[in-house]
């Protein structure tokens, strides 16, 4: 799989890549068992020092951020957040939805119902956009700020 450039993600191809990138990342770890299970690797806890592992996380880390900077910059991700605390979220998320389906997941045959591993492929998409789309502008205050679409009783 050839990973896109962020430039690829600019303007209304935002949210289209974004799925292809997901699609195409969910076909390889299921064609391929043992692609997720060295996925495992990458949790370890790090040895010290910088290593491969550690130097892969870390671009991994650069190109999330780039490619939210052409996001926010074409309007697909909200830009009432820093793009640095968006990036480590997304990063954090998309990890702890690696280490779920690594644990979900024990070795041996999937016996996974068509329904459940269709819910499961669409949960990275569905929370990413939950987290990063803007926010509609009838939810803004005056002063930008997000409001609650239903009041909270106090």
């Amino acid at each position: 799989m050839d990973t896109p450039a962020p430039a690829d993600f600019a303007g209304v191809g935002f949210w289209p890549q974004v799925d292809r990138m997901l699609t195409d990342l969910g076909a390889l770890t299921v064609s391929d068992r043992a692609l997720g299970l060295l996925g495992s690797i990458f949790y370890l806890p790090a040895a010290g020092g910088v290593d491969a592992r550690t130097a892969l996380l870390e671009v991994v880390r650069i190109w999330v951020g780039d490619v939210l900077r052409v996001g926010v910059e074409s309007g697909a991700v909200r830009d009432d957040l820093p793009t640095d605390l968006l990036a480590a979220a997304v990063f954090g998320m998309l990890r702890g939805l690696d280490e779920w389906a690594l644990g979900a997941a024990p070795p041996g045959p999937r016996n996974v119902d068509a329904e459940s591993a269709a819910s499961a492929a669409s949960a990275p998409g569905i929370l990413l956009r939950a987290m990063l789309e803007p926010p509609a502008r009838a939810d803004l205050a005056r002063d930008g700020t997000h409001r609650p679409t239903s009041p909270v009783p106090m």
